[in-house]
C-alpha cells in the first residue's frame, strides 16, 4: 500500500486501500524501513535480517524515529539519531488506541485508521470504536467513518475529532439520519432529515432529544402492534421480515 505525502493543504484522497502489511513501517518515499516488532510501550524496528534498527516512539512534537547508529563493522550502539517520522506505519498511543496510516512530520495526515481503546482516558462514547477516513495535522479532520461499539456508524464531515458538517447517521435496525452537526451534537437551526426502519422520511428540526422522542414514540407504536398479532406467529414473522429487508435496503 502506497501513501502520497500530503503537504497539509492538500485535498486529501479518501480512495486509498489497506493492502500494505501492517507491520511495515515505510520512509516518505515508500520504502521499507523495516518491521515492527511491537509491545506496549516500545515499539522497536528491525529490519529483514531481525536486526534492530531503531524505534518509534512519542513526543510533544509527535512521533519520532530514533534510528541506532551503525558502526563500520556493522555492530549497533545505544547512541541515535532522531527525527520526527514522515512515511506510514501503526503505532499505538498509550491508553488512546491505535493508528495505522501516513505521517508527516511526526503528525498523523491522509488517510488512516484509529481503533480506539477502553481506556477511561478516552471519552465515553468513542472507547471501541473504530474511525477511517481523514486525519490532518494529528486531528480527525475532514471526511470518514466511525463505528461505534453499538454499531451505530455515522460517515460525514469531521473537525478537530468531532462529528462537523454534514453527515449521516446509521443505527443498526435501518434508521438513518442525514443533517449537520456542530462539536458533535445535532445542529438544530437547519433541517434535518429521519428515515425509519419502513422507508418513511421525516423532515424537522431536530436535536437529540426530538430524535429520541421520536425513536420511543416509533418502538412503542412498534410494540403495541407486535402485541395484537398475539400468538399469531405467522403474521409476526411477516412483519419482523419486512423490518428487516427494509433496514437493508438502507
Amino acid at each position: 500500500m502506497e501513501y502520497q505525502v500530503l503537504d497539509e493543504n492538500q485535498v486529501l484522497d479518501e480512495n486509498q486501500d489497506e493492502n500494505q502489511d501492517e507491520n511495515q513501517v515505510l520512509d516518505e518515499n515508500g520504502a521499507i524501513i523495516g518491521y515492527l516488532t511491537s509491545c506496549p510501550g516500545s515499539q522497536l524496528v528491525r529490519n529483514r535480517d531481525g536486526i534492530f534498527v531503531g524505534f518509534l516512539g512519542q513526543s510533544m512534537e509527535g512521533v519520532r524515529f530514533h534510528k541506532f547508529r551503525e558502526h563500520p563493522d556493522g555492530t549497533l550502539d545505544r547512541h541515535h539519531e532522531q527525527h520526527l517520522f514522515s512515511g506510514t506505519t501503526k503505532f499505538s498511543y498509550h491508553n488512546n488506541g491505535i493508528y495505522h496510516g501516513q505521517y508527516l512530520r511526526g503528525l498523523r495526515v491522509g488517510i488512516g485508521r484509529f481503533v480506539f481503546s477502553h481506556s477511561p482516558s478516552v471519552e465515553d462514547r468513542f472507547r471501541g470504536a473504530v474511525y477511517h477516513g481523514n486525519f490532518r495535522r494529528d486531528w480527525i479532520m475532514g471526511h470518514g467513518t466511525m463505528t461505534f461499539p453499538d454499531g451505530m456508524k455515522y460517515e460525514g464531515n469531521w473537525a478537530f475529532g468531532m462529528e462537523n458538517g454534514k453527515g449521516t447517521v446509521t443505527w443498526p435496525d435501518g434508521r438513518v439520519f442525514e443533517g449537520v452537526f456542530v462539536d458533535g451534537k445535532i445542529d438544530k437551526s437547519v433541517k434535518g432529515k429521519m428515515i425509519n426502519v419502513f422507508g418513511k422520511t421525516y423532515t424537522d428540526f431536530f436535536d437529540e432529544k426530538k430524535l429520541q422522542k421520536m425513536f420511543n414514540k416509533e418502538n412503542a407504536k412498534n410494540n403495541a402492534e407486535d402485541a395484537e398479532l398475539g400468538g399469531n406467529n405467522s403474521r409476526m414473522k411477516r412483519r419482523q421480515s419486512k423490518r428487516r429487508r427494509q433496514s437493508k435496503r438502507r
